[in-house]
């Protein structure tokens, strides 16, 4: 389906950056406000571990495109700054991977008819599981959103992705939704 290929792309290659090049962290427990004489009460165990990576993407560089689903054509890149934001913390045996990305500066044009299109791209994801044995039970939760304007009437599209899955102990799927949306103004 060429409607979400890139954005499905941005996805695949947003994680397996993050699990390739993460900086850790530590984050120290905050002490509750009560006080008592037994500390063991009043400190955490552990810290949690945090791992932060950011990085932005030059995607004027050959081979970037995306897909105009109001007139069907490919559009080429001409210029873009792709920001990855991703933040893990692990704390205990449950880890929680957030994605913030979006694209400024964002240009791209028509090759076959030579308009010009201004681009956005904005997404919000975040993973949550085990990270011991099989990683289940697990959640996984998005929004992204593509824009494309240029002058005109219903040439400018639109594409919303909403995704949630959820997944039990035992690795069985108990929610599954993706919704993609499209439209032209």
């Amino acid at each position: 389906m060429k409607k979400f290929k890139l954005s499905t792309l941005f996805l695949a290659v947003s994680v397996l950056m993050v699990i390739t090049s993460c900086k850790k962290t530590e984050v120290d427990p905050v002490a509750p406000k009560n006080s008592s004489t037994d500390d063991s009460q009043n400190t955490l165990k552990s810290a949690a571990q945090v791992y932060y990576f950011s990085r932005t993407i030059d995607l004027s560089a050959p081979g970037w495109s995306e897909f105009n689903a109001c007139t069907g054509e490919p559009l080429k890149v001409v210029k873009g700054i792709w920001h990855l934001d991703f933040h893990m913390v692990i704390n205990g045996n449950r880890g929680t991977l957030i994605d913030r990305s979006n694209v400024s500066d964002y240009k791209l044009i028509d090759e076959t008819t030579g308009v010009e299109y201004t681009g956005s791209y904005v997404s919000n994801y975040s993973n949550t599981g085990s990270v011991n044995g099989n990683g289940f039970p697990y959640e996984y939760s998005g929004h992204g959103k593509i824009l494309l304007t240029t002058p005109g009437k219903d040439n400018n599209g639109q594409l919303l992705i909403d995704v949630h899955g959820t997944v039990n102990a035992n690795g069985e799927w108990t929610v599954d939704s993706y919704n993609v949306r499209s439209d032209c103004q």
